[in-house]
C-alpha cells in the first residue's frame, strides 16, 4: 500500500528499491517490525514514552489531502 508512489514515477536507484522491498517486507506491522528489528529511532523516541506517535506516524492514509511540489513554486 505505501509503495503506490511508483504508479506515477519510476527511479532507477538502489536505495529506492531497496526501501521498497524493506518496506514489502514490513508492512503487515510497521511498528512490531521496527521495535523487533530494534530501530534506533524507535528505540529513542521510545525512551520518550512516544510509542503513540511512533504508531500514528506508521499509519498509512490517515489524511485526505497530498500535498504537491511544482520546481519554483
Amino acid at each position: 500500500m505505501g509503495n503506490r508512489v511508483k504508479e506515477h514515477f519510476s527511479y532507477n536507484c538502489d536505495s529506492s528499491q531497496i526501501a521498497e522491498t524493506l518496506y514489502l517486507v514490513a508492512q503487515k506491522d510497521l511498528y512490531e517490525f521496527m521495535k523487533a528489528k530494534n530501530a534506533s529511532h524507535f528505540h529513542r523516541l521510545s525512551n520518550y514514552g512516544l510509542e503513540e506517535d511512533i504508531r500514528y506516524c506508521l499509519t498509512s492514509d490517515t489524511a485526505n489531502v497530498l500535498p504537491l511540489y511544482e520546481t519554483g513554486s
